[in-house]
């Protein structure tokens, strides 16, 4: 059911989104291909302990 709640918030989210004309695919894909800059997100600094909150 976990999943069933998520693809919901999901759903509202991007129907949210679109009535406000926002590009949150887009922002996705930008913060995805920016993620894989930042030194927290390496693989090998992941599976040392992760970042720091």
């Amino acid at each position: 059911m976990l999943e069933v709640e998520l693809a919901d918030a999901v759903i509202r989210i991007f129907d949210m989104a679109g009535g406000l004309k926002l590009d949150v695919a887009g922002a996705i894909v930008d913060k995805l291909i920016y993620n894989t800059t930042r030194h927290d997100h390496k693989p090998e600094v992941r599976a040392a302990g992760g970042k720091a909150y």
